[in-house]
């Protein structure tokens, strides 16, 4: 009977302590809003690509009782899955503020994608993917409780210029596309998956 007893309360203890596990880490996922797109100096021929891409990148941290600190921030803006900007960005108080030039040294660039930006362009809207590559840490200011390594990617993005071949475009107003947040636990190595909405920024 003392056997049973003490297996009851070890089995309630480690219930108990999954629970508090589960309270204290289990809101961990960063939400990200996309809050604006811009692009400006924009010109797209069959042969050449010229612009200026800025984001701006809102992250949420829903834990209320640890901090979430970002590191490695690495972006791509990709048109029909082929690169055309490799992105820096700068930490604001609420997230990130990204820009970048266009790349025409990436060779998938020439060939077919290159005619159909142009296309779209000439027809007044483009969609764009931005991709996100970053380390986050769950820490409390002593200790570090969870590193992981995220991979968010905000598709069907359209940027809209305001007539056929003017050089300046911006997210389309109203609700973007999800994004879709890929989480690899760099201790436990387990992967999984959550959609957040990006968003267009108000007016």
């Amino acid at each position: 009977r003392l056997m049973l007893i003490l297996m009851i309360v070890l089995v309630v203890a480690m219930c108990m302590m999954s629970l508090a596990t589960w309270f204290l880490y289990g809101t961990y996922v960063p939400e990200f809003e996309v809050t604006s797109l811009r692009v400006s100096n924009f010109t797209a021929t069959n042969t050449t690509l010229r612009g200026t891409w800025n984001a701006d990148v809102i992250v949420y941290n829903p834990n209320e009782e640890l901090a979430v600190d970002f590191q490695g921030i690495r972006s791509l803006v990709f048109y029909r899955g082929v690169v055309v900007v490799s992105r820096r960005q700068r930490r604001t108080r609420r997230g990130w503020s990204m820009w970048g030039l266009a790349n025409n040294n990436n060779d998938n660039l020439h060939g077919v994608v290159l005619p159909a930006l142009a296309r779209d362009w000439s027809n007044g809207a483009v969609v764009f993917s931005l991709s996100i590559a970053l380390d986050a840490k769950l820490e409390s200011p002593h200790q570090v409780y969870r590193q992981d390594s995220l991979r968010v990617s905000c598709d069907d993005l359209e940027v809209r210029f305001m007539s056929a071949d003017v050089d300046e475009g911006r997210l389309s107003r109203g609700l973007g596309a999800p994004c879709l947040i890929r989480i690899r636990d760099r201790q436990v190595c387990i992967t999984t998956y959550m959609h957040v909405h990006a968003l267009t920024e108000p007016s």
